[in-house]
């Protein structure tokens, strides 16, 4: 993000046209993606946490932090994001610990080779992203019908 990835217009943070509509591209959400599966694929490869990833995309969207508005870092400066929002790395490194894996094991990790399955019967969804407006919904619904009915 500091090397001038243009956050701003690939998540589509301002008034769309059809000038801007072309630059729309969620790189971002779709790399979160690829390192999620990763992740559930080899819990011992990464040092960080799902929950990381998912604020990150979460918070992408949301604009409750400055990180994401801008396209570059001349940007961020001329208009002093630093000095009006908080960023959202500040944020996780406050608690740091809440996103550390427990099961990252750097000694297994062979630097040189990382391994995925592309594969639809390795992929698993990421409900913590995608469904995460519906499954409180469907946590707080009943089983089955009431059994001391009669």
């Amino acid at each position: 993000m500091c090397a001038g990835h243009p956050l701003r217009s690939r998540l589509g943070h301002y008034r769309r046209s059809p000038q801007t509509e072309k630059d729309f591209c969620p790189t971002l959400l779709l790399f979160l993606e690829c390192v999620y599966q990763l992740h559930q694929q080899q819990p011992s490869l990464l040092e960080l946490n799902a929950l990381l990833l998912l604020m990150v995309a979460q918070h992408a969207q949301t604009l409750l932090f400055g990180t994401f508005l801008c396209n570059c870092e001349a940007e961020r400066r001329r208009l002093d994001l630093r000095g009006h929002t908080e960023s959202l790395w500040s944020y996780i490194n406050a608690d740091v610990e809440e996103y550390k894996n427990p099961f990252y094991a750097p000694e297994r990790v062979d630097q040189n080779k990382v391994y995925a399955n592309p594969t639809l019967i390795r992929m698993r969804p990421w409900e913590e992203l995608h469904m995460r407006w519906l499954l409180p919904m469907l946590n707080n619904k009943k089983s089955g019908p009431d059994e001391n009915v009669t």
